[in-house]
């Protein structure tokens, strides 16, 4: 048994959207109070995302970390205010086991 084996992934990825929303309160310079609980769903229901995965092994036990990129730009069709982008952007942590 090798002390530890090390394996990489990159490749697509495609992620479903459960919910989105928007919630938040504050207040203006003037001192005006603002509050917003707003239902974001429906706007991207699927994002295509390019990920990339490495994982250390130490026979059927693995610690793994991933990274990825979404393309689905979550604030497209948003009225109001300067035009923006904001995509998904995922670090991953975790401990893999290997059943076989």
């Amino acid at each position: 048994m090798a002390l530890l084996a090390l394996g990489v992934l990159a490749g697509p990825e495609l992620a479903g959207q459960l919910s989105a929303r928007e919630t938040g309160h504050g207040t203006y310079n003037n001192g005006t109070a603002w509050a917003t609980n707003t239902d974001r769903g429906g706007r991207f229901p699927f994002d295509g995302r390019l990920r990339a995965d490495a994982t250390a092994w130490r026979g059927r036990v693995g610690v793994n970390a991933s990274y990825s990129y979404g393309s689905a730009n979550a604030q497209a069709g948003l009225v109001g205010g300067p035009v923006r982008e904001a995509y998904v952007r995922t670090l991953r942590w975790g401990v893999a086991y290997r059943l076989r």
